[in-house]
């Protein structure tokens, strides 16, 4: 009589588990119209021809470079230079060839986090092209990571990436706290701290305390060791603001031209070989926009 007690009410349990899966799976963001979007982008002439160029000029440019750098340069691996090609791609509007990018470390990567931090540009990626419903899908993969850091740490260059990738992600989903977070880490790492004070006043605006938030802003527009195109973007937006204004929206203080502007710091840091490794992705890009040209 016990043993049928037990085996009842592991049918329940399993039956109400049952029901979870099916609302969860139904209750995941679908988009017809999105989807249909993204998989005739996908069939673009353009995306095809990029992500054929890239597949075959990258890995020799990785193996090339690891092989005649200093010993004391930092190593990279083909998936870190794909996502911080397809970060810098991004923030200068160039959302296909980031989205190129991230689904090649898919195809190629066994390592979860890459995966993870590839599915997390996605993420950027869709939003920028107005596909809510995809952006939200692809963030979905980063959950488990975000607040987090990383459990295996790799190199300074990989940790650096890891929380630069997750701490705008964040941004873009409005979660400041793991903004902070995030870009507390890479200060660490980096040693470039305004990320992490405007996530700080950024979180103060959504928690509506906007005199705190606003004091925070002017003090890092204040700070000679801020970037002037930093200063000046958020210059701009606080004027924006007006006196009498009960909620500030955040976003309008980080813009693509901070990110990309976060972009150029890295190749300041004391971090050696870093500024080699930014230097290889601008001219990269530039090699891919000339060849991508000489194709149409």
């Amino acid at each position: 009589m016990k043993s049928l007690t037990l085996i009842n009410t592991y049918f329940k349990y399993l039956v109400v588990c049952g029901i979870i899966l099916i609302m969860g799976y139904s209750c995941k963001t679908k988009n017809p119209i999105e989807e249909t979007q993204y998989k005739i982008f996908l069939s673009n002439l353009s995306y095809k021809s990029y992500k054929t160029v890239s597949e075959n000029t990258i890995p020799p440019l990785v193996l090339l470079y690891n092989n005649t750098s200093n010993t004391e340069d930092i190593e990279i691996s083909e998936e870190v230079l794909r996502l911080l090609l397809g970060y810098y791609w991004v923030m200068n509007n160039y959302s296909e060839k980031a989205i190129a990018e991230n689904n090649i470390v898919l195809e190629i990567s066994s390592d979860k986090r890459n995966k993870m931090l590839a599915h997390s540009l996605q993420s950027i990626c869709m939003s920028e092209n107005g596909w809510t419903n995809l952006a939200q899908d692809e963030s979905d993969f980063a959950k488990s990571f975000l607040n987090s850091e990383p459990k295996n740490v790799g190199s300074t260059l990989d940790k650096m990436t890891y929380h630069l990738l997750l701490g705008t992600l964040s941004v873009y989903n409005e979660n400041y706290q793991n903004a902070r977070f995030h870009f507390a880490g890479f200060g660490i790492v980096s040693q470039i701290h305004w990320p992490y004070e405007l996530a700080e006043a950024l979180a103060d605006f959504k928690d509506e305390k906007n005199e705190i938030g606003l004091s925070k802003i002017n003090a890092i527009i204040k700070n000679e060791l801020v970037p002037k195109e930093v200063a000046n973007n958020l210059l701009i937006s606080a004027k924006k603001i007006s006196n009498d204004s009960k909620i500030i929206d955040p976003k309008i203080f980080w813009s693509k031209e901070i990110s990309l502007s976060l972009f150029k710091e890295m190749e300041k840091t004391d971090i050696q070989g870093m500024q080699k490794i930014a230097e290889l992705i601008v001219k990269l890009s530039e090699k891919f926009k000339s060849t991508q040209d000489s194709i149409r």
